[in-house]
């Protein structure tokens, strides 16, 4: 069915905080400071300006580049499950299992990554800088979308 972008943010906050070695105790207080911030901003509609002096907050944007706060509202506010269950067509659903944002339920199928470690370090000097990408999932994608 989905995940609401707020819960999205969340799971891939606690993702990443713990993939960047932080103390358990430190991502459990910058999922905290998130949630409060997330919730202000995406439920309650709080423009980034007036969450500036919140702790945790002052990021809440800046994953998503110049999209404006508003488009990053509404997004919140589409029904996934509405969507889902309106939808008569056919769906073909893929997504990376070794990506930090995505969460566990989504990352099944095809592993390029040993981890979710090694996806998130593979751009530093020591790494070997290969991004390889799954042929196989075109096995899968074509005769899908010729079928459909």
């Amino acid at each position: 069915m989905g995940t609401s972008w707020f819960e999205y943010g969340l799971e891939r906050l606690r993702v990443q905080a713990d993939l960047s070695g932080k103390t358990p105790e430190e991502v459990d207080q910058e999922e905290r400071q998130w949630q409060v911030c997330s919730f202000r901003f995406h439920i309650e509609k709080q423009s980034p300006e007036s969450l500036a002096g919140t702790p945790g907050c002052a990021d809440l944007t800046a994953p998503f580049g110049g999209a404006p706060s508003t488009y990053l509202q509404a997004v919140a506010d589409i029904s996934l499950g509405k969507n889902w269950q309106n939808a008569d067509v056919p769906v073909l659903v893929v997504y990376g299992t070794a990506s930090p944002v995505t969460s566990a339920h989504q990352n099944r199928y095809f592993n390029r990554y040993r981890s979710e470690r090694d996806y998130e370090l593979r751009d530093q000097p020591d790494s070997t800088g290969d991004h390889p990408f799954h042929r196989g999932l075109l096995d899968l994608i074509f005769p899908w979308v010729q079928a459909h």
